[in-house]
């Protein structure tokens, strides 16, 4: 099947360990339609995508992409290194700061076809990337998974 090219998958960075399986079976879900997965490098609900995508092989980092706010100071390590080494793409932003954090959610917002956001807490930064997308006029899903998180 090929690719269609990327939905964002983000949220809370607080999101709980025991929501991971269900930012995976979303992961999933787009990865075995052909879709690549986005996410914005970050911990909580970024990192289970990241991790899903992992699980999922090297076909799945080829067309998947994470979106960073800031430089890559040399060679990625971790799980980020490990999807780079098995063809992910890694974008680099610039900046430092809010600035970086809010352009780097822009961007990936505007380049994906589309945000499903996992919600817990305030969760202000996925808030931001959903109204972006819905702004580029791209389609977003929000998951209320809990931790007093509403929708905005």
């Amino acid at each position: 099947m090929a690719a269609h090219g990327f939905v964002a998958v983000v949220g809370a960075r607080v999101l709980p360990e025991q929501v991971a399986s269900q930012v995976a079976d979303v992961v999933g879900f787009f990865l075995s339609r052909g879709w690549g997965v986005g996410s914005g490098g970050a911990r909580g609900a970024d990192a289970f995508a990241l991790e899903a995508v992992l699980a999922a092989g090297p076909a799945a980092c080829a067309r998947s992409v994470v979106f960073l706010p800031g430089a890559v100071g040399g060679a990625p390590g971790g799980a980020l290194g490990s999807f780079a080494g098995r063809g992910g793409s890694v974008v680099p932003g610039s900046g430092a700061g809010r600035a970086a954090l809010l352009g780097r959610s822009r961007r990936l917002a505007r380049a994906s076809a589309g945000v499903v956001a996992f919600l817990w807490g305030p969760s202000r930064g996925s808030v931001f990337t959903v109204r972006e997308a819905i702004r580029a006029g791209k389609p977003a899903a929000v998951v209320v998974a809990g931790g007093g998180a509403a929708l905005p």
